[in-house]
């Protein structure tokens, strides 16, 4: 199942950023493509926040994820943040449709 195994990985994110001083937060990363771990923290939460958010519906756009800068800037409001999607992520299996444009086109999955 990828549920334990999605578990287990954002487990070990919050067990990173406890590790971290706010600025090694912040602070952009070579590595990561001059993004920093905050930046990438957000973008792994808000993908998980939509796909919970819009599990009923069945259709995911996540170009049109919340995009919360706090998530990016605070590791305690970003722990609580994954801790939330951890809560929600255990659905059952079902179809989803993606949407996402790409080049000014809509594509559908």
């Amino acid at each position: 199942m990828l549920i334990p195994s999605i578990n287990n990985s954002l487990d070990e994110l919050i067990e990173l950023l406890n590790q971290l001083s706010k600025e090694e937060y912040l602070e952009p990363c070579f590595e990561l493509s001059g993004s920093s771990i905050g930046e990438h923290t957000r973008h792994i939460v808000e993908m998980f926040q939509c796909l919970n958010r819009n599990y009923n519906s069945g259709i995911v756009n996540y170009d049109k994820r919340d995009r919360n800068k706090l998530i990016q800037t605070n590791t305690d409001f970003a722990i609580q943040a994954i801790l939330d999607v951890k809560d929600g992520i255990l659905k059952e299996n079902k179809n989803l449709e993606l949407h996402q444009m790409m080049d000014g086109i809509a594509i559908k999955i």
